[in-house]
């Protein structure tokens, strides 16, 4: 966590003029829709945002991630087709969080990179620091952030179709056998001499523990084969 903090906080800056103050992650003003069965998932959202957006007005060609990603981030109505759909209250904050870190692997796993590996160590910082933010705001305005900025990625990355797919997630591994094989791909991810397959596995590991969806093992032990983080 503290890796991944030390990472946001070299380039600390509003994600937008106004993001903190956001009047959408005002809670009072949000409806709890937990327990409807016609509320899209979040993944499911990214496999029309690339129809929605016309990602070459945003002229973002020739920059590097991090200013591309600013750029998108920063025009209101991409903003607004990122939240399209996307529904997170004081009740279900945890479970939409979920499913935003298990986003931000997938679109690791389509497009390995070191912007894309910081998505989801990131993401696992956040994840961490959610349970002791007890001020509703603060978590549905923090969990809807990284949501946009995680869009603006996704797109800034073209959108792989594999990221928006839930298809890899079909091999499921029951908590005892995954246990044993975190000790064994964790040992592995020491003895690399990339710190990125460390930091990679490690944030993994952590997500996995509080959500044992069987991709995070499924991917590091990808990364820890191959030897090389992207």
């Amino acid at each position: 966590m503290a890796l991944a903090l030390a990472y946001f906080a070299i380039r600390y800056a509003p994600l937008y003029v106004g993001a903190e103050r956001d009047p959408r992650w005002q809670v009072d003003k949000i409806s709890d829709v937990e327990g409807q069965q016609d509320t899209p998932s979040v993944v499911e959202l990214w496999q029309t945002l690339n129809e929605r957006v016309d990602i070459h007005a945003a002229r973002i060609a020739g920059l590097s991630t991090f200013d591309a990603v600013d750029r998108l981030a920063n025009m209101p109505h991409i903003r607004e087709e990122c939240l399209r759909g996307f529904t997170v209250t004081a009740q279900n904050v945890d479970r939409v969080a979920q499913e935003v870190c298990l986003c931000a692997l997938r679109l690791y796993a389509a497009r390995p990179a070191l912007t894309t590996l910081h998505a989801l160590t990131g993401s696992q910082a956040l994840a961490t620091i959610l349970p002791s933010l007890h001020n509703a705001h603060a978590r549905v305005a923090s969990v809807s952030l990284l949501w946009i900025w995680l869009c603006c990625l996704f797109l800034e990355k073209g959108s792989p179709r594999q990221a928006a797919s839930t298809e890899e997630d079909d091999d499921e591994g029951n908590e005892e056998e995954g246990e044993g094989e975190w000790k064994a791909v964790m040992t592995a991810a020491c003895s690399s001499p990339h710190v990125h397959v460390i930091k990679f596995v490690y944030s993994c590991r952590i997500l996995w523990q509080t959500n044992p969806d069987h991709l995070y093992l499924k991917v590091s032990r990808s990364v820890v084969g191959q030897g090389w983080p992207w």
